[in-house]
């Protein structure tokens, strides 16, 4: 299974002959590259003849007539050019796509808290171990030593201990950062900046792994340069750890 919500786009294919039928090659074209382009950014393309010309390759005097019938595919307002069927497969990709997060969250911590159990009682039985081989009670103290009694409610103390509470998004305390996360999808977030952290300046983030870099530049690199006022600057984790 992907791991980008993003990465298949529905088509169905009776649905969109039905309502494409009239349309020439180059008009077929021009459409199906507009609903990928949406498809792909997350967000309806903009209002913008020189930037729509682009997405559909077509020069201005092309795309002046392409305008004309591909307009009433959308519903046009805001600056935005919006199509009510790619928002609401959108939608269900980023649901989908968030519940298969939360499954995999939620198994994690499943074996997480199966791991701590028994490193619990591995780790109680060897300090019971410990403190009986070096601390065995005498008949005259039969209750043992008091270094005795500490080191045996020490071994005990991890059987009640419970998993660590979730730390707080580092976004949340930069207020830069905080505003950007709220911009985007919560599963966004989580799957390409979590992991991720500024150095050096708030307006830069440093990737964990050149895929993750790459992800983050080809999906959100003109965002952040808009964000940060054209001061960000996207770098790459040493391996080294340097």
């Amino acid at each position: 299974m992907s791991n980008r919500p993003d990465s298949f786009m529905p088509l169905f294919i009776g649905d969109y002959l039905a309502d494409t039928m009239r349309l020439t090659r180059d008009q077929h074209g021009g459409y199906l590259l507009l609903i990928m382009d949406y498809w792909r950014s997350g967000e309806a393309p903009p209002d913008d003849d020189d930037i729509l010309a682009t997405i559909t390759k077509s020069t201005p005097s092309e795309w002046k007539k392409l305008r004309a019938v591909l307009a009433k595919f959308f519903t046009i307002g805001d600056g935005l050019w919006k199509h009510k069927r790619i928002e609401i497969e959108m939608q269900k990709a980023a649901e989908n796509y968030a519940s298969k997060v939360e499954r995999a969250k939620a198994g994690a911590a499943a074996r997480w808290g199966k791991n701590a159990s028994s490193n619990a009682q591995a780790s109680d039985q060897q300090c019971s171990s410990n403190a009986n081989h070096n601390h065995t009670p005498t008949e005259k103290n039969p209750s043992g030593s008091s270094s005795d009694r500490r080191a045996k409610g020490n071994a005990r103390a991890p059987k009640g201990a419970a998993p660590p509470s979730p730390q707080v998004d580092w976004a949340d305390e930069i207020p830069q950062w905080k505003a950007f996360k709220a911009s985007i999808h919560p599963t966004e977030w989580q799957v390409w900046f979590s992991n991720a952290r500024p150095n050096g300046s708030t307006a830069s983030l440093v990737a964990e792994t050149p895929f993750q870099g790459a992800e983050i530049a080809a999906r959100y690199l003109s965002r952040l340069q808009t964000h940060f006022k054209g001061e960000f600057v996207l770098k790459l984790k040493d391996p080294k750890g340097a």
